[in-house]
């Protein structure tokens, strides 16, 4: 929690078997909920989200390869009806890691929109 906002991450993701687990489990501590949407992934980013140990802040939605659009407004949605009376900022992070790992990067994602949603 930032102030009065409650901080809301979505992360879309689509075969990012290699880079998932180490970005959900590096959130930082201010994050209070943070949305993973497996978007019809044909490698094993399913699998490895199955076998991540459940948490409060961290929920998984799948889709079915329906695009990245669709899966950001799924996690809005998400949060939308998870805080529905609550103010919170929504933070998008689009998964360019293969592209910060193929150039040497050790950690990386990128906040590409920032909500604020919410009463």
């Amino acid at each position: 929690m930032k102030g009065e906002y409650r901080i809301g991450v979505v992360i879309p993701a689509r075969n990012e078997e290699h880079f998932i687990q180490q970005v959900v489990e590096t959130l930082p501590d201010f994050v209070d909920l943070a949305i993973v949407i497996n978007d019809g992934s044909t490698d094993e980013t399913q699998s490895i989200l199955e076998a991540m140990t459940p948490s409060e802040k961290v929920h998984f939605i799948n889709l079915n390869g329906e695009g990245v659009g669709a899966a950001i407004d799924a996690g809005h949605q998400y949060l939308l009806q998870h805080w529905h009376d609550q103010l919170f900022i929504s933070v998008q992070l689009m998964l360019a890691i293969n592209t910060c790992f193929s150039i040497g990067m050790t950690s990386c994602s990128s906040a590409s929109s920032w909500l604020v949603m919410g009463k």
